[in-house]
């Protein structure tokens, strides 16, 4: 038996991992094997290569083309190991988005030999022989970066055992890696806290990894075994706090913490507890969605315990979804404990005003929350499980309560048709005084999105990967076909979609164009219990007086309501303002006017207020007019 005694193992994550944060990958996995008295290294690579071409351009290619980013890298694999330097991408690749539409073929000249100085450095200057294993953590846009780190450390350490695992090594792809690289021992294809430490002992022992459940190696006759799934890590197991030490010392290195603003990644939680009910057709975030939330205080303890340790306050939530609970516990439990920090979450969009005020309150300032869409016909394509006029009403409470909405737009649908966009254009145009889409494009197809898994049922046809996979990773079909993430295919109106999206696209760009401007739909409570509703939308100012009667009605379409219940409902709460509103017509009179002006959006039967409240309580807040004011009627 081989002594654990001198051996080390190293956790490497290359590019392109989000520089502004620690890796949780890496640290996750140090955590696991501190539980267990083993001793690993991290190096956080992708901070080196951002400090190198600065965090700007980083930042820039990493969220542009995934293609372009695993070229610069797999280029030094494939062109070193077979002679082919994959010159032919150059003409196909994707341009990257400069200022002004300038010519980016000096950046990407001066690009690859970024990436090879880059290589070259981080071989020589870190001694790769002094660990017995060396583990890469890959996701989608690593792959390129660390077949080339792979290659090199092997060849150099033959003794050395490569491993890879993360959220890209799943499923089929582990044994794909391995038919790829021959300088990878063994792939993780499952969550690494107990596999992981389990393949370091085996090798140690000079064990075979034959029956090792989750795992991709090869046997003795050199073939590749993919052993069966195992169980899935239940996350409920107290375990070291997560250390990033090692971020935070080459951050202060490379003199980047100002640049990059960094943020504290942790997790409250794994899988998604509504796409373990529904997933949405086009998600492909991760193979695994059962759902399983961590202890809540563990997770508050961990991130007191980081907040302590690097005074530092802005957290970044992993999750896939905050868990539900948390709006009820967590959230206030921050509150109670004092803590002024910032934090991010992915969310579902169907919360409730006092969930997200619990959020808010709970140092929430920023959210990802799933919309994707604003029409009704495309989010139940989508199985979103929400209702358009839910989206915009978190984002109207979002921009009263301050926070930072991410959404994305997605367009093009399998099944859809032109008619699901009728509409949409002239809706988004009233929607200008909120947050607007961070992206705007097709949907994409992806790896263990329904739309993959099961494409018959969205009459998507000819399923195959991206054509740019062949020109970036050169391999037999087979083998890209197990690791692609991308994939194109076609469904009937795909064509045609150009065409009936257009003008939904254009009404975006103007969207996005308006936020410098800051368009506003502002409601202010005046002390006679009447609105003044502010209208900036249009470029000219226009004031909406709204009598103490309307003003209740209109506040009671803060939140979406069904038109049939609305005179029960203000009946409830303000019968006389029912009696004042009926006496000069009806509420069906009165919305239709709110509707015209723009003050007001109606969905079928659903209607909702679009005006932002500026007072989170019963104080009475007066807007100051610095401007010329039209008023409507």
């Amino acid at each position: 038996m081989l002594s654990e005694q001198g051996e080390k193992i190293a956790l490497v994550s290359m590019p392109w991992s989000a520089a502004k944060l620690p890796s949780i990958q890496l640290a996750t996995l140090d955590a696991a094997l501190r539980g267990q008295n083993l001793v690993s290294d991290r190096h956080e690579l992708y901070l080196d290569f951002c400090a190198q071409i600065t965090p700007a351009l980083y930042t820039l290619l990493a969220n542009g083309d995934e293609f372009l980013i695993e070229w610069l890298f797999s280029r030094d694999y494939f062109g070193n190991e077979t002679g082919n330097w994959l010159n032919s991408y150059e003409q196909e690749r994707q341009r990257i988005a400069l200022p002004n539409g300038a010519d980016d073929s000096e950046i990407v000249e001066g690009l690859k030999m970024a990436a090879q100085y880059f290589l070259d450095q981080c071989e020589v200057q870190i001694d790769w022989g002094q660990y017995d294993i060396v583990g890469f953590s890959l996701s989608t846009q690593q792959l390129g970066a660390s077949l080339a780190m792979a290659r090199r450390v092997k060849r150099k350490h033959p003794a050395v055992k490569i491993v890879f695992g993360g959220s890209m090594c799943t499923g089929e792809a582990g044994g794909a890696l391995l038919a790829l690289c021959p300088y990878v021992d063994a792939v993780v294809r499952t969550e690494g806290e107990i596999v992981f430490p389990a393949l370091i002992r085996r090798w140690r022992n000079q064990e075979s990894l034959d029956g090792l459940e989750g795992v991709s190696h090869r046997n003795s006759q050199g073939s590749v075994v993919n052993e069966p799934a195992g169980a899935l890590f239940q996350n409920n197991s107290p375990r070291p706090f997560l250390n990033y030490d090692p971020y935070f010392a080459k951050i202060d290195q490379f003199s980047l913490r100002k640049s990059l603003n960094p943020m504290l990644a942790f997790e409250s939680s794994r899988g998604c507890w509504w796409g373990e009910k529904s997933q949405c057709s086009f998600c492909g975030l991760h193979e695994i969605m059962k759902y399983r939330p961590k202890q809540q205080d563990f997770v508050l303890e961990e991130m007191e315990h980081l907040a302590q340790r690097h005074n530092h306050g802005r957290f970044y939530a992993v999750d896939l979804i905050a868990p539900k609970q948390f709006y009820q516990t967590f959230f206030p439990e921050i509150e109670r404990r004092g803590h002024q920090w910032q934090l991010f979450y992915e969310i579902k969009s169907n919360v409730t005003r006092k969930q997200l005020a619990a959020f808010v309150d709970g140092s929430g300032d920023v959210i990802q929350p799933g919309i994707e869409s604003l029409q009704d016909s495309s989010l139940k394509r989508m199985h979103k499980g929400a209702h358009v006029l839910q989206n915009i009403q978190l984002m109207k409470w979002c921009r009263e309560m301050g926070v930072t909405v991410y959404w994305n737009y997605l367009m093009s649908l399998p099944g859809e048709d032109a008619a699901d966009y009728d509409g949409a254009a002239e809706k988004v145009r009233k929607l200008v005084h909120l947050e607007p889409p961070s992206t705007i494009r097709d949907v994409l197809i992806t790896r263990y999105a329904p739309y993959h898994k099961t494409p018959e049922k969205y009459d998507i046809q000819n399923l195959r990967p991206h054509k740019h996979y062949d020109l970036v990773f050169p391999a037999p079909a087979s083998v890209i076909g197990n690791f692609a993430y991308l994939f194109e295919a076609e469904w009937p109106t795909q064509d045609s979609a150009q065409q009936y999206t257009a003008d939904l696209k254009s009404a975006c760009r103007d969207w996005k164009r308006a936020e410098k401007h800051k368009p506003r739909l502002d409601a202010f409570r005046q002390s006679d219990g009447s609105l003044s509703i502010i209208d900036t939308r249009s470029g000219v100012e226009t004031l909406h007086t709204l009598s103490p009667e309307e003003a209740a009605l209109y506040l009671l379409l803060d939140e979406k309501q069904l038109d049939y219940r609305l005179a029960p409902e203000l009946e409830e709460k303000d019968p006389l303002a029912l009696k004042a509103i009926s006496h000069s017509g009806d509420l069906t009179k009165k919305i239709d006017e709110w509707e015209q002006a723009g003050l007001v959006l109606r969905e079928g039967d659903q209607v909702l207020a679009l005006a932002v409240k500026r007072w989170r309580d019963e104080s009475i807040i007066l807007p100051r007019r610095k401007t010329h004011i039209t008023r409507a009627a």
